[in-house]
């Protein structure tokens, strides 16, 4: 009979066959349906791609308490793959210029979506988290992934951050893994977290930059579809 250890172990492996199958899967039809001129059936499995990926971020946000707009706006993307598709697939002539009449703008309402959940996640952030930590960084945690069609490895880094939290010496890691390192270890920083929850915290400066590339898509989907209409 299978230990418990046993049995995790072989349903962990079976959750990485079945997720390798579909991720591959999922690649080649897209290749196969694009080369053969079914653009939109393409679109539908890419459109079931990002929605999968968008839920298990989602997941994994709500999980640890650190959902941000951007994993909704995968899962929206994917859903918006998914009907265009099957609407230019199987929908009639009616259907198809209904749908490309009204593309700038669900593009526009996907961009003020993106710009106001970025305002108000953001400033829901800034008012939980007010207990400021002078923190240095202590550790880079490293995870290494395989590309996809490459030999190369490719790594992300989230740092460990140790500081004085109401007299008590506590670690941070919000478990936000990015391919760059923006602190190096034995850096000092300073947080904003949670008085009542200090793993939820943040770093104003690494946040900067995600709020800066989520206004930019947010306007760009915004404004480009905008001059599309006007002129």
């Amino acid at each position: 009979m299978e230990s418990g250890n046993e049995m995790k172990m072989n349903r962990s492996i079976a959750r990485l066959v079945v997720f390798f199958i579909w991720f591959i899967g999922s690649f080649i039809g897209m290749f196969i349906f694009f080369s053969i001129g079914k653009g939109s059936i393409a679109a539908m499995i890419l459109g079931q791609y990002l929605f999968l990926f968008g839920i298990i971020i989602v997941r994994s946000g709500i999980k640890n308490k650190n959902l941000k707009p951007g994993a909704l706006l995968v899962v929206v993307i994917g859903v918006g793959c998914i009907v265009g598709g099957a609407i230019f697939q199987f929908g009639n002539h009616t259907m198809q210029n209904m749908a490309k009449e009204a593309l700038p703008y669900a593009f526009m309402v996907l961009g003020l979506s993106v710009v106001i959940g970025n305002y108000l996640y953001f400033k829901k952030k800034h008012e939980s988290c007010t207990y400021r930590v002078e923190a240095t960084c202590i550790k880079i945690k490293e995870e290494c992934h395989r590309e996809q069609g490459e030999h190369r490895l490719k790594y992300l880094y989230c740092p460990v951050y140790m500081g004085d939290f109401q007299g008590e010496t506590l670690f941070f890691c919000n478990e936000n893994y990015s391919s760059k390192k923006y602190v190096k270890e034995g850096e000092k920083r300073e947080i904003y977290a949670n008085p009542e929850n200090p793993q939820e915290f943040y770093e104003p400066k690494e946040e900067k930059d995600v709020i800066i590339l989520l206004y930019v898509l947010g306007s760009a989907c915004v404004i480009i579809p905008l001059l599309a209409l006007i002129f």
